[in-house]
């Protein structure tokens, strides 16, 4: 069975994703490798990406508050600048919120790291099969991370189950 994701990147273009059980297919080393870099190479520039566009909005939307509510004597009062920085104040913190920057950032983080920890072991280990599928499956649990959220990639990942139960104690 054959399925495939479309991601919209805000850097590139729409791009199709193979999502056919490769986890189980042979699959040469340095091109594991390989795979693993790139998608830790883009989920760090989109987490970035992602978490810069919430600082910048978070903050200009704060600052123009501030303002606005501080009423400082250097702004003229013959317009009415107020109101236009009250309205832009309201913009960027509509856009922090409809663009939900900062979970996405932490979703990406989060994809990132775990990749990034299983391409670890993988390197420093003996490059068995055991390796190899768990460095396959880190990829796979990365996109749930990101298509999830953090809180739920491994709700459906049986193998983490041990790490759940843990954290519950």
């Amino acid at each position: 069975m054959v399925r495939s994701l479309y991601t919209v990147s805000l850097l590139k273009e729409p791009s199709v994703i193979d999502l056919r059980d490769w986890s189980t297919e042979p699959m040469d080393k340095e091109d594991l490798v390989s795979l693993a870099n790139k998608r830790l190479s883009d989920w760090n520039t989109r987490a970035g990406l992602w978490y810069s566009m919430y600082y910048l909005f978070g903050g200009l939307a704060v600052l123009l508050t501030i303002t606005v509510a501080s009423r400082p004597h250097f702004i003229p009062t013959d317009v009415d600048w107020l109101a236009t920085l009250a309205w832009l104040a309201a913009i960027f913190q509509g856009l922090n919120t409809f663009l939900v920057a900062l979970p996405k950032a932490t979703a990406y983080r989060a994809a990132w790291r775990t990749l990034w920890l299983a391409r670890l072991d993988y390197v420093n280990s003996d490059k068995s099969e055991a390796f190899s599928t768990d460095l396959k499956h880190a990829i796979t649990r990365g996109w749930a991370i990101i298509d999830g959220g953090y809180t739920d990639a491994f709700k459906a990942d049986p193998s983490r189950a041990h790490v759940q139960k843990g954290d519950a104690e």
